[in-house]
C-alpha cells in the first residue's frame, strides 16, 4: 500500500447503499481524486473522479460513527486453565500425559526443562481451537493435540462481552519425576549447549544471516542494511538509548541477529576486548555499535580504528 493509499483511508467516508445492501467508501487523495471502494465485495468499483464533480452528491453523506467497547482482559495463562471434568490444570495433565513432573517458573529448578508453547483461542463452550503448539521432542505432540482438541476446559473467567478469549504463555517446563535421571539430562544438555556455543563462535553465517567478523564489518553492513530514512533518524540523534531498548528497534536487532544474545564471532570479538562481560553487557556491545556508526554517519570513519587500538 503506498502513501497515497494511506492518506486516502484517512480520509474516507463511508455510505451505507440500503438498495444495494452494501457498503461504499469514497477515498481521497491529496490529489483530490476519489476512488469507490465496495466494503463487502473487497473491489474497486470507479477510481480517478474528480472530487469537484461529485462533491454535491455526497456532501450531505454523514459519516458512519465508530462504535468502540473495550473489557478487562483476565489473565489467565495456559498452563492455569482447568478441565471441567477432571479440575486438573493443562499443565497437570499434560504431565500425566508424558510421565513428567511439571516445574512452574516461579519454582526454584537446577535442572533442564523440556518446554511447551501453546496458544489459541478458547471459546465459551469450553472448546480450545489451537493456533500453535510446539514440543520439544520428548513429548508426544499429537497426543497432546488430541487431549487440547478433545477436551472441554473452564470458562468462567471469559469477560461476558466476548464469546471466545485468545490464551498464550505456557509458563513452566517439564523433567523427569528421578532425580538422578534429571541430573543426568540436565549434564547432557549444558555439555550440548557448550559445544553449539563453541561453534556459533566460529561461524560466518549464523541462521543464514551474516555475522560481521569485527566493529568495522558491523559499520559497513549496517551501511548496506540501512535504508536512507534510518540512517537520518542516526545521523540526527543525540544518544543510543531510543535505539538500544529492549522493546525493539536497532539493538535488539543486533543482540538477535548478530548472535550477541547466543555467542558469535562478533560477541567473541567484544568479550576479547573486554566488552560484554559485565552485566547488561550484551546490551553494551550494540550500543557500542551503534554509537561507533552514529560517528560513521556524521562522518568520522575512522573513530573505529581509535576505539579498536585503545580497547585492545
Amino acid at each position: 500500500m503506498d502513501q497515497s493509499t494511506l492518506y486516502c483511508f484517512y480520509c474516507s467516508t463511508y455510505q451505507k447503499n440500503e438498495s444495494l445492501n452494501n457498503f461504499i467508501i469514497y477515498l481521497i487523495d491529496n490529489r483530490k481524486k476519489l476512488t469507490l471502494f465496495d466494503l463487502n465485495k473487497g473491489e474497486i468499483i470507479k477510481s480517478n473522479i474528480d472530487f469537484d464533480s461529485i462533491y454535491p452528491t455526497i456532501k450531505n453523506i454523514e459519516p458512519i460513527k465508530s462504535k468502540i467497547s473495550n473489557y478487562e482482559y483476565p489473565y489467565k495463562y495456559i498452563t492455569d486453565i482447568k478441565n471441567i471434568n477432571t479440575y486438573e490444570t493443562i499443565a497437570e495433565s499434560i504431565g500425566k500425559l508424558s510421565n513428567l513432573k511439571f516445574i512452574p517458573s516461579s519454582s526454584q529448578n537446577n535442572y533442564k526443562l523440556h518446554r511447551i508453547e501453546i496458544s489459541g483461542y478458547l471459546n465459551r463452550s469450553g472448546k480450545f481451537e489451537i493456533e500453535n503448539l510446539e514440543t520439544d521432542s520428548i513429548f508426544n505432540k499429537k497426543q497432546i493435540e488430541d487431549y487440547l482438541l478433545n477436551s472441554t476446559f473452564e470458562t468462567d473467567f471469559i469477560p461476558k462481552e466476548v464469546d471466545k478469549i485468545y490464551v498464550t504463555k505456557f509458563f513452566g517446563g517439564y523433567r523427569n519425576y528421578d532425580d538422578k535421571i534429571a541430573e543426568l539430562e540436565t549434564i547432557k544438555d549444558n555439555e550440548k549447549r557448550r559445544i553449539e556455543k563453541e561453534k556459533r563462535l566460529t561461524l560466518e553465517k549464523i541462521d543464514d544471516v551474516y555475522i560481521p567478523k569485527n566493529l568495522y564489518e558491523s559499520l559497513t553492513e549496517l551501511d548496506k542494511i540501512l535504508d536512507f530514512e534510518a540512517k537520518k533518524k542516526l545521523k540526527e540523534s543525540t544518544g543510543t538509548f531510543m535505539f538500544n531498548s529492549h522493546m525493539g528497534g536497532l539493538g535488539m536487532w543486533i543482540r538477535n541477529n548478530w548472535g550477541i544474545n547466543g555467542g558469535s564471532r562478533l560477541s567473541k570479538y567484544f568479550n576479547d576486548r573486554n566488552i560484554g562481560k559485565q552485566m547488561f553487557g550484551n546490551d553494551a556491545i550494540s550500543g557500542l555499535i551503534i554509537s561507533q556508526y552514529i560517528l560513521w554517519l556524521k562522518g568520522d570513519k575512522t573513530a573505529w580504528k581509535k576505539w579498536e587500538v585503545v580497547s585492545y
